[in-house]
């Protein structure tokens, strides 16, 4: 039985597979096993991956009859993985070669850590770019201490293509959330920092692509990401309501209140005040926030926002 498992869900990956399998076989930790799950491509994806299961006998592919996302597609992998560690890549992305023998080495090292990850640097066509965590050195991280750096993007959540996570870990908290669209990634390891410990590592391993056929990228064409990531907020909100941490639900509400902003944003005026008053009505927000947020129904946005700052400085 090998001791990692790579996850890969891929969708219509024909311009990246390739890429990503070669990161994957120049590894200098071997024992390994790698779940390719096709998620109905229409490309060459799925010539590809057979091509590399002909290839390699560490290397296995499976298909979903039905487009399912990237939550179940993650999820239904991991089910047919048997590795006690679970190192995720999306077929996009690229790992330098030493990425596992790294990552294991520091879970080893931190036993009281389910996961550990670190940044990305991005590429595009002409350029790259290594991306800010907000984090700024190698550290342990206690359950529950990266949790509102996360809510409050004070610290991006991992990248998953950065992230190795224990088996254990991702069953006590029954993977990603099928139900998210959008924010599936960012909710699963706010899960598991909530019972598990967590291991930074500051020096980037991994290519993260950012390209037009990416998935942000087709989301942001379709222009329905800001309403698919509604969903990932009402979870959010959800989940600090119940942990009962007053700071994770201040963060929450104006987490979830910045989207509804920037949505209003792209209708004019009086049809943006609508939408907003719309939202907020079936918002899972408190009152104490319902009414602060409420004055950007009736006034411009900047305007509000002072309103709002001068209320909270006199009622603290």
């Amino acid at each position: 039985m090998p001791l990692v498992s790579i996850i890969t869900p891929f969708y219509n990956a024909e311009n990246t597979l390739a890429a990503a399998a070669a990161s994957v076989l120049a590894q200098t930790f071997t024992d390994w096993e790698w779940i390719l799950y096709n998620d109905c491509s229409t490309d060459g994806g799925t010539v590809i991956s057979h091509q590399l299961e002909l290839q390699d006998e560490r290397i296995k592919v499976y298909s979903s009859e039905v487009q399912t996302g990237p939550s179940n597609s993650r999820n239904n992998a991991v089910v047919k993985s048997t590795g006690e560690f679970l190192a995720f890549l999306d077929a996009d992305d690229v790992w330098f070669p030493e990425y596992l023998q790294h990552r294991l080495h520091d879970l080893n090292r931190n036993p009281g850590a389910a996961f550990v990850y670190g940044p990305a640097v991005y590429f595009y066509k002409n350029r790259t770019r290594t991306q800010q965590t907000g984090i700024l050195k190698t550290d342990f991280f206690e359950p529950t201490e990266l949790i509102n750096k996360f809510i409050s993007a004070s610290a991006s959540t991992p990248c998953p293509s950065t992230a190795v996570v224990r088996r254990h870990a991702f069953d006590r908290i029954k993977g990603f959330r099928a139900a998210l669209v959008r924010g599936e990634d960012i909710a699963f390891f706010i899960e598991l920092n909530t019972h598990y410990g967590a291991y930074f590592q500051a020096t980037p391993l991994v290519n993260y692509r950012r390209h037009a056929d990416s998935a942000t990228s087709r989301a942001n064409r379709a222009g329905d990401r800001l309403i698919k990531e509604l969903n990932y907020c009402f979870w959010l909100y959800s989940f600090a309501l119940e942990q009962q941490r007053s700071v994770w639900l201040r963060s929450a509400e104006y987490y979830y209140y910045a989207h509804l902003v920037e949505i209003a944003k792209e209708k004019p005026f009086f049809k943006s005040r609508i939408l907003l008053f719309q939202y907020l009505s079936r918002s899972p927000l408190s009152f104490r926030a319902y009414l602060f947020y409420a004055f950007d129904c009736l006034l411009p946005f900047r305007l509000a926002k002072r309103v709002r700052y001068y209320l909270y400085r006199i009622l603290s």
